[in-house]
């Protein structure tokens, strides 16, 4: 699965809040998600099975759940995301 990238979502307004959902396949593959530099975003990860790295935090093994509030380096966009997969990996860094 190619890394999926979140931008371009402020078109109207100044700060509107984003959602989204982020489902792997769940055969093992990674799913990767990059956020802004500057958006504050808040992330849940959660594998059934598999390792996450979520904006520094770390997890593994069975059903390993990490919840992340990081704020970005300058006023951004608000970002909730959260970030699921049955069996693989789950990584969530900025870029």
């Amino acid at each position: 699965m190619s890394p999926v990238t979140i931008e371009h979502v402020a078109v109207l307004g100044e700060k509107p809040p984003a959602a989204s959902v982020v489902n792997s396949t769940g055969n093992g593959e990674p799913c990767t998600v990059i956020v802004p530099e500057n958006a504050d975003v808040r992330v849940d990860c959660v594998a059934d099975l598999g390792d996450i790295s979520c904006l520094g935090h770390e997890a593994n093994g069975v059903g390993p759940d990490v919840t992340v509030n990081d704020d970005g380096v300058d006023d951004g966009i608000d970002i909730d995301l959260r970030v699921e997969v049955g069996a693989g990996s789950v990584e969530v860094r900025r870029g």
